[in-house]
This record gives C-alpha cells, structure tokens and sequence, in this order.
C-alpha cells in the first residue's frame, strides 16, 4: 500500500484561492459532498493567498489561474519561492487552454482542471492522482538526490570525489577572478602507505584511510574543501588567502592532527603525510596548473624528507622547467653520443697494484658540462631509458676491458670491471 493511500482517509486541509465566490462556494459543496474529511481554508487574492498558505499547514491548494492581483502562474512561483512545502497544488481556469496547462505543471503544479468540471468525483479523482503524481515525484527525486550524492561522493570517505572537487576547482578560480581574494590548493599524500595495503591487505587500509579523512576534516574551516582524489591522495582547497604563511598554518595543521596513532581494530598505526601547496597565481594561473603545481611541490616535500609541506615558489618552477627541458634532451642524448664512461681504479693495498675498475657514467651536455648520474638516472627511470643507457654502458665497459686485455696482454683474472646496475635493469630479461 503506497502512502496516498495509507492516508486516504486522514483529514486533509485544502486551500482555495479564487476572487469568485460563486466558484468558491461550487467547489466547496463538491468538496463537502465526498466522504473524507477536508478542512477548507478559502482566500480571495492572491495576497490572501500568501498569508493563509504561510499561517497553514496546506496539504491541497486549488489555485484559479485569473486572481485580481496576481495570475495564477505567478503565484505558485511565489508560494513555491516562500515556503518549502509538500501540498499538492492544482490549478483551475474558466477556459480549456493546452499551452496554460502545460505553463502550469513546468512552474510546479501537479494537475490542471476545468470549473466546468467540478463535481464531487471528479474533484476527488482530481487530488487524488495529484497527489500520487506528486508522492512518484519525491520518490524519482529522492532516488535522484541519492544518485546525484553517488555520483559527487568518494564511496569510501563519503567527501567528495576528484570530479566535483575539480568542478569546485574551476569555479573558485573564476570567483576570484571577480573578488580580487585569492586561492590556494593543499595536495596530501600519505608517506608510504602502500606498505600497509601490501602487509595488511586492504581493508585495514580502507580503515585507515576513512580515519585520515575524519582527521582532516577536523582542520578544515567553513567554506574550505576537502576532497579524496583516490587512493591516499586527498586535497584541500582554501578560501580567503591572505599570504603564504596562511597556508603554511594550514599544512601544519594537517600534520599536526595526522600526528597522534591512528587505531584501527587492536594496531595503532602512525601515518604521515607530505604535502604540496600552490597558490593561485603567476606560475598556476588555471584550475590545471594549480593541480600540477601542487602535486609537484608534494614530490618535493618527499624528497625532502617526508611529513613534510613544500610550497610552489618561483625557484620550484624554474627547476621543473629546466628537467622538462632536459627531459626532451636525454631522450636523444644516446643516440647523439652524449653519454660517456669513466672508469675509477680499484686497486689493491697489498701489492698496490690496479686489479679493477668501476665503469661510472656522465652525461657530456652540450650546454651544462659533464653531468653526474644522480642528476639524470632518476629521470631515465622516469623515462624508461634506464634499460637501454644500462645496456650501453654494459657493452662499453665489456668493450674497453677487451681492448686493455689485448693491449697489456693481460689475463681475465688480472683485470676486472665492475658496473653499476638499476633495479630496473635487474627486471629486464635483456640483461643476461
């Protein structure tokens, strides 16, 4: 049994809003004449209307369409507009219009009805699928609202997802644009939280990160946002910034409450957190750049230690630039030649004698010299050259102990080479 039914025999309270007295009194002998019980509240105008409805808990309003002061189109906008309310509102009219009927049901009424058509039954028949129409209604809009939460939500933390927060995003970014007050981006990422999932699985995971989302929430002021990217990515939008040291109270804040063990079942487990911070401005001029900055400086507070904030300063941005640019170059140097070997003796404390060498690699840059590997090994991983630089400076160094060999007439065992080996290459079925 659906609710307009359960409640069919409830009493009901209806407003009539008609100047006609005639009209008025014709409908409420219909009204008198059905076997529910209706209390009938009765206005004239639609500024009686008004009041009646706001003074009233209104289940029904029938409305004439042609009101002294006001036509019945606008008033339900008005009445709608002034009070959140659950009535059932149908309009009534002299003349059979399509065009009034339809204007009627897309400002907010259930149904449309002709005077001429007023009686007993059909007015009943009337409110009632009115009103079933209208309980579908919340039921569709109600499922709405639950697929629209869904759809703007991170399952797991219930805060809003990457979606909406980049749609909040690109809005801030416009608003400022017009108050002149300024934005910042706060780019969290748990330090080694990959472990945990690995260990412990991942619904100690999930644990924890729901107990990371209620820590954060507890440092972000009204009118902030804070959303969950994925994974153990979250992020911070701050309203009304006034100077960098503002978001550097922020970034506190977060590793400050992020501090105390977080408990999960019978384990206590202490997470960190480094973060990125960008403003909006010079060097993150878009709602794209803002992300990208910040996600830059997070790598930056990494390196630098972990649990801690690094803010996207003109000297970050310089650097990023300059390893874009090497980037591109490193992706050519080999086949240009750019790569050379260095070999370091290894010798002997005993007989003082050279009985290896340790093959280094340098980068011969055209422009900024020789170049140690820990400037660009990180970037060849990055890149997915390590493999192929590894393998060139395997084959250089076997080369060169050759031509040794032949020259000083030496033995395998009198002279040997050492090298450098990745990771990566350890993966690579190439290497043997």
């Amino acid at each position: 049994m659906n609710n307009v039914a359960a409640n069919q025999e409830l009493p009901i309270t209806l407003l009539i809003i008609d100047d006609d007295l005639v009209d008025r009194k014709s409908i409420r002998r219909a009204l008198m004449s059905s076997h529910r019980p209706i209390i009938i509240i009765e206005a004239k105008t639609g500024e009686e209307g008004i009041a009646q409805f706001e003074n009233n808990i209104v289940d029904v309003l029938l409305i004439d369409y042609r009101l002294p002061d006001i036509d019945g189109l606008a008033l339900i906008k008005v009445l709608l507009a002034r009070k959140k309310t659950d009535a059932t509102i149908i309009m009534v009219s002299q003349h059979e219009d399509e065009i009034l009927s339809l204007n009627a049901l897309n400002v907010g009424a259930h149904d449309f009805l002709l005077k001429t058509e007023v009686n007993s039954e059909r007015l009943m028949r009337t409110i009632r699928q009115a009103q079933h129409r209208q309980f579908l209604e919340g039921v569709v809009r109600e499922k709405n609202n639950a697929l629209e939460w869904l759809a703007n939500r991170d399952s797991l933390t219930q805060l809003i997802n990457r979606y909406t927060f980049e749609k909040t995003l690109k809005d801030a970014c416009t608003r400022v644009l017009f108050t002149g007050d300024n934005i910042a981006l706060l780019f969290i990422d748990l330090d080694n939280f990959k472990k945990v999932n690995d260990t412990l699985g991942h619904f100690t995971g999930d644990k924890l990160l729901q107990n990371v989302a209620t820590r954060l929430a507890s440092v972000i002021k009204d009118g902030d946002c804070l959303a969950r990217l994925g994974g153990d990515e979250f992020v911070i939008l701050a309203n009304n910034i006034d100077s960098e040291q503002q978001t550097f109270a922020i970034a506190t804040q977060v590793i400050d409450a992020l501090t105390p063990p977080l408990q999960v079942g019978n384990t206590a487990f202490s997470i960190t957190a480094s973060i990125g911070i960008s403003m909006l401005g010079e060097f993150a001029s878009s709602p794209e750049a803002m992300m990208k900055s910040a996600d830059i400086a997070m790598y930056k507070a990494k390196q630098n230690g972990r649990n801690h904030f690094c803010l996207y300063t003109d000297i970050l941005h310089q650097e990023t630039q300059s390893n874009a640019i090497l980037e591109e170059e490193m992706s050519y140097a080999l086949q240009l030649q750019q790569f050379v070997v260095y070999y370091q003796p290894q010798i002997c404390t005993k007989t003082k004698k050279v009985q290896g060498v340790e093959a280094l690699i340098r980068w011969d840059h055209p422009t900024r010299g020789v170049l140690a590997p820990g400037v660009f090994l990180d970037m060849a991983e990055e890149l997915n050259l390590i493999s192929e630089i590894g393998q060139w400076v395997l084959q250089t160094a076997c080369n060169q102990l050759k031509r040794w060999q032949l020259q000083y007439n030496l033995l395998d065992e009198e002279l040997t080479i050492s090298v450098n080996l990745s990771a990566l290459q350890l993966q690579d079925v190439r290497l043997l």
